[in-house]
């Protein structure tokens, strides 16, 4: 059985196995000289490109996983950018984002910089309800000094973006009453 290659680009990849997809020439098709390059802003705030392959008018892209592609991806939130040139113009065709889940086969830390935050401020919130109303406590060697109040704050924000990381804010419900 052959498997059918997206002609849309992923939402989620996962390193160690292969990548592939084709994006539609559309305006500035392949076969009229026309190259197409993804530009991915990485987690760690670099930037990697991958090349496409003319398939007629339309481009495919392929990685394979080897050491020299998808490993060098780590895990993480990737927003990227599909751009055209045909050696004299340049036009960017469309964004997206897109998450490296890390290779199954190896062990990789797995707990993003929010969810770090998160656990290391529900830790001081505990300590400020045993020992009292203020809490000082030291992230990275800085030290922090604050309230409930301020923590609980803090925590909401971090738990937010956790969401946000895993997908799991959606559209919210608004209870609307019709006269």
């Amino acid at each position: 059985m052959t498997a059918t290659i997206p002609t849309t680009e992923p939402l989620k990849v996962t390193n160690g196995d292969s990548w592939s997809w084709t994006r539609p020439g559309g305006d500035y098709p392949a076969n009229a000289g026309w190259t197409l390059t993804y530009y991915l802003s990485t987690p760690g705030g670099s930037v990697k490109t991958i090349a496409t392959t003319a398939s007629g008018g339309d481009f495919a892209v392929t990685l394979l996983p080897i050491a020299t592609t998808t490993a060098l991806f780590p895990p993480g939130l990737y927003n990227w950018t599909a751009r055209v040139n045909n050696g004299t113009d340049t036009h960017t065709v469309a964004t997206g984002r897109f998450r490296v889940a890390p290779d199954p086969t190896t062990a990789v830390a797995t707990q993003t910089h929010a969810e770090t935050c998160l656990a290391i401020i529900e830790a001081a919130l505990v300590r400020v309800v045993a020992l009292g109303d203020v809490i000082e406590y030291e992230i990275d060697g800085v030290k922090f000094k604050k309230n409930k109040t301020e923590l609980l704050a803090i925590r909401n924000a971090y738990r937010q973006e956790v969401r946000l990381e895993r997908g799991q804010l959606g559209m919210r419900m608004i209870p609307v009453r019709l006269s």
